[in-house]
Order: structure tokens, then sequence, then C-alpha cells
């Protein structure tokens, strides 16, 4: 919440995504509210019911009434946009994935039903498909860093924007990296709150270090703390390019069993040497199986957005990494596990909040407004689906010796 005289940022407070109930990833949101009207409205509601409750919560905790909030700026993913305006996702199913509505929307509180009676609501426009109001937000943040030069921003999180800027062209793709960045879909997944693991390092003789969020005893991974222990796993020679647990190799850290399985312990239960039975924080086979299919998902959109854009990678000047998993990432895991070309390492900025921070300059100058949807309506979106390219670099890219 800001103080729209002084700029001032006076509260802020966040909830999960109440559509995690349904699922993770965007496509399985869609085919949720293809069920018919009824589930649509369902999570339509859900949306306007979390942004009532968190206005609620802001305006009690500042004495305010409510009232006194007048304008809002809402950004999301463009599946998350249509839902929260109650708009038809019957588009966004199947390829070619066609938005109902791309163009800024300014509409009043109450016609949204946020029993915000003198507040009006500003959309930002969609890209495309899959490259929402977010993507747009992050990128008007982020214009600092992409003045001069060619500059690339990564919104990484469960669908990852990437936007190219050179000079007045602007590109943007959306690459569907699935949960597992976000510390969803593995086994010892957990969001990233105080007990999650975030780092882990291997020392001399085995050991592993950790770290924690709130620095309280791990409860499990969230997403950095995933791609920094198979990263981890990798400079021990724990894993083959393919990405298979060495079961064979003799190592504190392999755990086998029960039956085929194999796994990595990470912290081990209570003290004790894992077994069968209880095995403290793990990496499963199918964890790292996850994780590949995330990260490659990731590098081959990369490489295509770059190649569609009749550059390389060693001519993009900066790198802003932001999103609920960007910002917070290890560069050198990045590197490590492929996500990232490795001369691009020295380049990056890792940017907190990018979206809400675009959000935020957006509620504040109604002109950049207008920037905002001259930028949306110029920019080129590179469809992935239909690029012959993309296939073959996704396949290459699952392998852990993607060449950097």
């Amino acid at each position: 919440m800001v103080d729209l005289r002084s700029a001032r940022v006076l509260a802020t407070r966040a909830v999960p995504n109440p559509h995690n109930a349904v699922g993770y990833d965007v496509v399985t949101r869609v085919q949720y509210a293809l069920r018919g009207e009824r589930a649509a409205a369902a999570l339509r509601d859900s949306l306007r019911g979390a942004t009532v409750g968190l206005v609620t919560g802001m305006v009690r905790r500042l004495g305010l009434s409510r009232d006194r909030v007048r304008e809002m700026v809402v950004v999301g993913n463009t599946v998350m946009h249509h839902l929260f305006l109650g708009l038809s996702v019957d588009g966004l199913a199947e390829h070619p994935y066609t938005p109902e509505s791309r163009g800024p929307v300014d509409v009043s509180g109450d016609a949204l039903a946020l029993d915000l009676p003198a507040c009006t609501c500003h959309v930002p426009p969609v890209v495309d498909a899959f490259v929402g109001p977010d993507a747009l937000a992050s990128l008007i943040a982020s214009r600092g860093h992409c003045a001069g030069g060619t500059c690339l921003v990564m919104d990484v999180g469960v669908n990852t924007e990437l936007v190219l800027v050179d000079g007045d062209h602007t590109w943007m793709t959306s690459a569907p990296s699935g949960p597992a960045f976000e510390g969803m879909s593995i086994e010892c997944g957990m969001p990233a709150v105080p007990g999650a693991v975030f780092s882990v390092r291997v020392q001399e003789g085995g050991r592993v270090a950790v770290r924690t969020l709130g620095r309280v005893p791990p409860r499990g991974l969230c997403g950095s703390g995933a791609v920094s222990a198979v990263a981890e796993a990798l400079r021990a020679g724990l894993l083959t390019r393919e990405g298979s647990i060495r079961r064979d190799t003799v190592h504190p850290l392999i755990v086998r069993g029960p039956g085929p399985s194999v796994s990595i312990c990470l912290v081990r239960p209570h003290g004790a040497a894992p077994s069968r039975t209880s095995r403290g924080v793990y990496l499963s086979q199918q964890d790292i199986r996850m994780l590949q299919l995330s990260k490659a998902a990731v590098r081959a959109a990369l490489d295509t957005l770059v190649a569609t854009a009749g550059t390389g990678s060693s001519d993009i000047d900066r790198v802003v990494l932001t999103g609920a998993f960007g910002h917070s990432m290890d560069v050198r895991d990045l590197v490590d596990i492929g996500v990232l070309p490795a001369r691009l390492a020295p380049r990056v900025v890792q940017g907190r909040d990018c979206a809400l921070r675009g959000a935020i300059m957006l509620l504040l100058d109604r002109d950049l407004r207008s920037v905002a949807s001259s930028l949306a309506s110029r920019t080129r979106y590179v469809d992935l689906e239909a690029s012959q390219s993309f296939d073959q670099r996704l396949s290459a890219a699952r392998l852990f010796d993607v060449s950097t």
C-alpha cells in the first residue's frame, strides 16, 4: 500500500497464490477453468477474495477506512489476468493460444466485487498468451539496467518470462519451467519460508553445510535450495551428464533403497545415519528429473529468443534476474546446471520483486501507463511452439553438459 502523495510505501502483505489448490502451473489452472462456469468463477473469486483480504489487512494495520483506497494496479500472468477480470480462458487452452483481451483495463473496484467503493483498478496490457502484465511491469522496473546495449530480463518461476531489449527493439517469450523452481513437485520441497534450505555446499569428506531461511533447523528444500543441491552434486561427481545418480559410487551422501531407488541425503534425520525408512532432507532421482525439465525449458527458451533476435548470448551486456526464484538464486549454481551460459555470469544483476516495483511505478505515474501500452504493442512475441529449433534445444538442454 502506497501513499499517492508522498510515494511512500506504507505497508506490504503477501499470501500464497490461492490457485495453488488447483495446480502449480498455468496449464493445469486453465484446464480446471474449462470444466465450466462454476469452476472458472471459483478461480476468479479466489483471486478477488485474496485481494480483498490483503487490502483489508493493510488498512486495518494502518487504521484507515476502505474508502481511502483510491487506486490499484494489478499485474500477473495472462491466465491470472483473465481470471481476475472474469474473462474467458478458452483461447489459452490450445495453440495458437489467443488472449481474449490484450489492452489496458481501467475498472472500478465495485465492478470487480472488491468492496472498495472509491477505488479505480488499472490493469496493464497483455503482451501475448503467456506473457502478461507482470512481465511488462518487470521490464518497466528494469529499464535503468536496459539503458544502452543489449539487456535480458528473466522473471524466473513456475512460468518464466524472458525479455530481450536491444535499443528500440524488444522480444519476449515464456518458458513452461514448471513448479520445481519454486520448491514444488519435489519430495522434500516447500515454499520459501523459515526452515527451507536455500543453499547447499558439500565440504571435504562429504560433510554438507546447508543454510536455511530464518536460520532455523532445516525442514525441506525451496527452489533455490534444490538447484543448489543439484549443482553441488554435479561438482562432487555424484551425477552423470544425463542426470542419473551414480548409485555405484561410494559416497556418504548417496543412499540406496528401498529396492532400486537411490537418493542424495542432504540433512540426516535427527543427526542419525540416513536409512531406507528415514532419509531426512534429500533429493530423489525423480526430483533431479523435474529440475532437469525446468532448467532445460528456460535455457532452450533463452537460446531460441536470442537466436530469433539475430544476436548471440555473448552480445548481451546485462542480465536482470528477478521473480520468486530468480532474485535469490546463486548465479554460479545457475551456470553450473546449465540455465545460463558461463559468459553471462559477470553481467548478472538480481532484482527483488521487479513486477511489484513496476506496478508501484505504474500506480504513481499515469504517463508511464501509456509507455507500457506502447511497449506492449511494439514487442515481438516469440512463440516457442512454432519454433522449429526449440524442441531440439530443449532435448539438448536436459543434459548437464550444455555448451556454455
